[in-house]
């Protein structure tokens, strides 16, 4: 998108990556109960709200982002 410089993704308020629209990214997280959290950097910085998420030893876990431009955020969400 126009204006925007990345998408970054925390884990418990540490920045693990760097993405841009479109991308997908692979984490090794340690199990337990994490937050994920998105900051969208551009113009204005925008953060999704953390998601807490219970990791088990050596399963996948899938998170979506979606970003709304009417209402300017973004929505994690376990899929």
């Amino acid at each position: 998108l126009v204006g925007m410089n990345g998408i970054d993704i925390f884990v418990d308020g540490s920045k693990q990556a760097e993405i841009q629209f479109g991308e997908t990214v692979l984490l090794d997280v340690v199990a337990g109960e994490r937050k994920i959290q998105t900051r969208l950097r551009g113009l204005l910085d925008r953060r999704s709200k953390v998601l807490p998420v219970t990791f088990a030893e050596g399963e996948p876990v899938f998170i979506m982002a979606r970003y709304s431009r009417m209402w300017g955020n973004i929505k994690l969400k376990r899929v």
